[in-house]
């Protein structure tokens, strides 16, 4: 997590004339899978989207780290199912309900230090004063992975329907 402080690729696609760019796109990519590991979204699909953007992300091998089109797909669906159920987890003022709503509290309730006395970088969610759920800095808002989680589907299924990679840019 302490990354997301210095590096925020975007995401570009590769394989034809015309490359879209999505700015910070991988910040919020790394906040849903966060978001989506607390929450109830189904443990393949996780581990699916969680392997193939640390494949992505740590290919230093390569000449620029990509997504195969096969991922590219999958990541789409993904977003979706954690947008379903973060959606069914929080109320628009961010107040914690249903079945995704506890798993939620319970993880805000976890300390934000670990027993060493270090900062647990992995941590999503705390509660503000007045209750409602808030993510830990360096992450991205709430808010602000809600109002992303729709353009990053709707990038990711525009590749997929073109058969395109997409490519993680650092400029």
């Amino acid at each position: 997590m302490k990354e997301l402080l210095y590096v925020r690729p975007d995401y570009v696609t590769r394989g034809d004339d015309a490359p879209t760019t999505l700015p910070d796109a991988h910040r919020a990519m790394r906040m849903a899978l966060s978001v989506g590991e607390i929450l109830d979204v189904p443990y393949g699909v996780m581990l699916a989207a969680s392997n193939a953007l640390e494949r992505a992300a740590n290919d230093v091998d390569a000449d620029e780290r990509r997504f195969t089109v096969d991922e590219v797909a999958m990541l789409a669906e993904a977003l979706v199912e954690i947008r379903r159920q973060l959606d069914a987890a929080i109320d628009r003022d961010n107040f914690p309900r249903g079945t995704g709503g506890d798993l939620i509290k319970r993880e805000a309730a976890q300390p934000l230090e670990l027993d060493s006395g270090e900062t647990d970088f992995d941590r999503v969610f705390q509660f503000e004063d007045d209750g409602r759920v808030g993510a830990i800095y360096p992450r991205m808002s709430i808010a602000d992975l809600m109002e992303t989680l729709p353009n990053l589907v709707g990038f990711f299924r525009n590749a997929a329907s073109r058969n395109l990679e997409v490519a993680l840019i650092e400029e």
